[in-house]
């Protein structure tokens, strides 16, 4: 009896031990270019790599092996928290236009392989945040409501749960957001809403990372970490953990950290790379991040 239990207590050390995700290697270069990249977002299929320039400048898609790199605008701020569709053919952006010295903002979708854009709202000083998809639709922070793609651009009443009020109004998402109240004067921001729909990730300025379930409730604190990325399996966050001199980083480590438990560990610290704005790929085998301007790619396994 004693041997049977001490057996079902190895395996399932030896299971939680596989389960634990691990970098392989050194991170490879996959994308440069000569301005300078940065943002790193995989597509929903895993197929194809979004990145943007400096300030946000443009956006180019390539494959994820770094080949046929395209850019498919050069309006500026398209990048800024730049959004795939689940169908990873359209990227949602929000631009910046200069009129009389005053920024407005436009709303446009972007085909990845075409370029072709299509305005969905035109220069305005309304848009609060950023906005997102939802289905075929687009949700933005104006009047609350939708954008309908397929019905000419009309509009319907939409409700917001928690992770759209962070994303489209993220100054208002504390106060609207009651388990998140005490926090009512800072901004939530870098959300990131977990696979299955049922968690989100975020960060609130000099808090650290937070998750929540996706109607803000069972709110949790984890500390020092930005830029969380989902793992497949819906239980664990991806983080970077920077520090920095007042101008520049000087170092980054990446971790992981099980948001049930709350355990962190350790999942890659290399002398020579500040990897930064961490994306986990879809099938959770793959890190893009940026570092000094260039996409690497960081292999994991379990």
């Amino acid at each position: 009896m004693k041997r049977k239990f001490l057996l079902a207590i190895m395996l399932l050390t030896t299971g939680s031990m596989f389960a634990q995700p691990k970098s392989v290697g050194t991170p490879r270069l996959l994308i440069d270019y000569e301005t300078g990249l940065m943002s790193p977002k995989w597509s929903p299929d895993g197929s194809k790599i979004a990145v943007t320039g400096a300030n946000f400048h443009g956006i180019w898609v390539a494959n994820t092996d770094g080949s046929s790199m395209k850019c498919i605008t050069t309006d500026d701020g398209a990048g800024y928290k730049m959004a795939w569709n689940a169908d990873s053919k359209t990227i949602l952006g929000r631009t910046n236009v200069i009129k009389n010295k005053r920024v407005f903002h436009e709303l446009k979708t972007y085909n990845a392989t075409t370029g072709e854009n299509k305005i969905l709202v035109s220069a305005t000083r309304n848009l609060n945040g950023t906005a997102l998809w939802n289905g075929e639709n687009v949700k933005f922070s104006e009047s609350k409501q939708t954008i309908s793609l397929k019905k000419n651009l009309t509009r319907s009443n939409a409700n917001f749960d928690a992770y759209e009020k962070m994303v489209t109004n993220p100054f208002e998402a504390t106060k609207q957001i009651a388990s998140l109240n005490q926090y009512s004067n800072q901004p939530v921001i870098n959300p990131a809403k977990s696979l299955d729909g049922k968690k989100i990730a975020f960060q609130i300025p000099g808090k650290g990372v937070f998750a929540c379930n996706i109607d803000g409730t069972n709110v949790k604190s984890f500390g020092n970490g930005s830029y969380a990325s989902w793992l497949p399996d819906n239980k664990h966050i991806l983080v970077s953990v920077t520090t920095d001199n007042g101008e520049v980083f000087t170092s980054s480590e990446l971790h992981i950290i099980n948001v049930e438990t709350g355990n962190r560990s350790l999942l890659f610290s290399q002398k020579g790379f500040i990897p930064l704005k961490p994306a986990m790929s879809p099938k959770g085998n793959e890190i893009a991040f940026e570092h000094n301007g260039k996409i690497y790619l960081l292999d994991v396994n379990y």
